[in-house]
C-alpha cells in the first residue's frame, strides 16, 4: 500500500506476512501458496469490488469488499477485512451499522450480501 508509513509496512504487512512462514520453517511452496492466498485476499477486500469467483466471498465471517471500504471511505471502524468478528466484539462496526440505517439501498446490498 503506498499510503504506509515505513515503520507501519514493516510491523501491520511484512512481518505478519513472512514471520509466520519462517517461524515454521515452512517449505517453499507452501510459503508461495500462502503468499498467492494472502495477496489474493488483500486485492479482493481493498479492490472496493464483489467479484463472484473469488473464493473468499464463500466464508460466513467474510463480508466481502462493501465493508471494508467504509473502512477506508470514512476512516473510522470495520478495520477487518477478513476477520471481522473482531469488529463485533471490539465495536468498532458500530458507525457501519448506523451508515446503513441511513443508507436503505447500501443496507439492502450488505444484506443480500450477507445471505
Amino acid at each position: 500500500a503506498e499510503f504506509f508509513h515505513p515503520v507501519e509496512y514493516l510491523f501491520a504487512s511484512s512481518l505478519p506476512m513472512f514471520l509466520g512462514p519462517f517461524l515454521l520453517r515452512s517449505h517453499i511452496k507452501t510459503f508461495w501458496i500462502w503468499l498467492v492466498i494472502r495477496l489474493t485476499e488483500g486485492i479482493d477486500g481493498h479492490s472496493g469490488y464483489d467479484f463472484w469467483f473469488m473464493p473468499f466471498r464463500y466464508f460466513p465471517f467474510r463480508p466481502g469488499a462493501n465493508v471494508h471500504d467504509y473502512h477506508h471511505s470514512h476512516n473510522v471502524g470495520n478495520y477487518g477485512s477478513f476477520f471481522t468478528f473482531w469488529d463485533r466484539i471490539c465495536g468498532t462496526n458500530l458507525s457501519y451499522a448506523d451508515y446503513l440505517a441511513l443508507c436503505p439501498a447500501k443496507s439492502e446490498l450488505a444484506q443480500t450480501k450477507s445471505e
